[in-house]
């Protein structure tokens, strides 16, 4: 497949086919294997596991860090055109989606992704009451921060060094909870809400199948195609031509 590449002030960026990391510093050492597209200062991947859904994929910045609250302004945004484009993709087959942020070790440094799961519409429009329900429900009673967070403005509204979980429906704002104790936030909460509305079986969140080389390769290849026809990248190249 052919390679894309898009001129900056500063370099020429490659934008190819790659396997997702936890870091960037590893992904660059994997230039040449499966999957994720890589642009300007964010990138689209598959998940490396089974996932919710074949095109269960994921966004995130190249460069390192914790949560959207720690991202530049420039590099926010450029995330959320990544939404854009696959809420239009999604719609156009005639499905909604969620948008998952787990920062739940900020203080130990995790590297962010937010989670982008395609979902039926009707499933989608009953989302909001199954998340409001398990936030209000999670941790204990009794906590320093409001269990749920109504998002308008999920950068002004949490601290930066705070872990917490997001979801985004679609593009309409969802819901945030600041995690206060660890131990009783488990990092598969949303994957098993999710699962739950989708009628799918505990493996698929609890113990996750790791898929061979081939075959997140073939998922790979298959979201790539659907991805072509939204691939805003293709504007920026043209532009800087």
């Amino acid at each position: 497949m052919e390679s894309n590449y898009i001129k900056t002030k500063q370099t020429v960026i490659i934008v190819i086919i790659m396997p997702v990391a936890k870091n960037f510093s590893l992904l660059k050492k994997s230039w040449g294997a499966c999957n994720a597209i890589v642009v300007l200062q964010t990138y689209l991947a598959v998940v490396e596991w089974d996932g919710l859904d074949e095109q269960h994929c994921l966004i995130a910045p190249t460069e390192h860090a914790c949560s959207s609250i720690q991202l530049d302004e420039n590099v926010w945004d450029e995330m959320r055109v990544w939404r854009k484009g696959l809420v239009a993709m999604w719609r156009k087959s005639g499905q909604d989606c969620l948008f998952l942020e787990m920062s739940r070790n900020v203080a130990h440094g995790a590297h962010l992704v937010i989670e982008c799961v395609p979902v039926p519409v009707e499933i989608g429009d009953t989302a909001p009451i199954y998340f409001k329900k398990a936030i209000m429900e999670c941790e204990e009673d009794y906590a320093d921060n409001k269990k749920l967070i109504e998002i308008k403005d999920l950068r002004r509204q949490i601290p930066r060094n705070f872990s917490y979980f997001a979801v985004d429906f679609g593009l309409n704002n969802g819901y945030a909870h600041v995690i206060e104790n660890m131990q009783s936030f488990p990092s598969s909460f949303a994957h098993e809400i999710v699962a739950g509305m989708l009628d799918l079986p505990p493996s698929k969140w609890r113990k996750k199948k790791t898929p061979s080389y081939t075959e997140v390769k073939t998922k790979c290849d298959a979201m790539k195609a659907a991805w072509e026809p939204y691939d805003w990248t293709k504007r920026i190249n043209r532009t800087n031509q």
